[in-house]
């Protein structure tokens, strides 16, 4: 093993700690500081770098780059939809309102 991958592994456990304090705290106050998002997936079995919201009546595009020009990286869509202007299958399949799950822009 290389040097670098023994250091990642060593970091690994705290990372993903940092990583899932962060996801939590953004999954538990976006939505109350934004209209209308919504957390779309399971509350804690999930990656720790995850987080997912549907929100309404906002254009992913106008969204996407707001948010990148204040320095925070976002995707709209999913790579199996990132042509597609329909509503996410996965969404729908966990219950989301078929509306809401439409995915306006998706980045390719």
């Amino acid at each position: 093993m290389g040097k670098a991958a023994e250091i990642a592994r060593e970091k690994l456990a705290e990372r993903q700690e940092r990583m899932r304090a962060l996801r939590d705290r953004l999954i538990e106050r976006l939505p109350r500081a934004v209209d209308r998002a919504y957390p779309t997936g399971h509350p804690e079995r999930r990656l720790p770098h995850h987080a997912s919201f549907c929100v309404e009546f906002i254009e992913g595009e106008g969204m996407l780059l707001h948010l990148d020009m204040k320095g925070i990286a976002v995707s709209s869509g999913s790579a199996c939809t990132s042509r597609a202007l329909k509503a996410s299958h996965v969404l729908l399949a966990m219950g989301i309102d078929h509306a809401l799950a439409r995915v306006p822009w998706s980045s390719a």
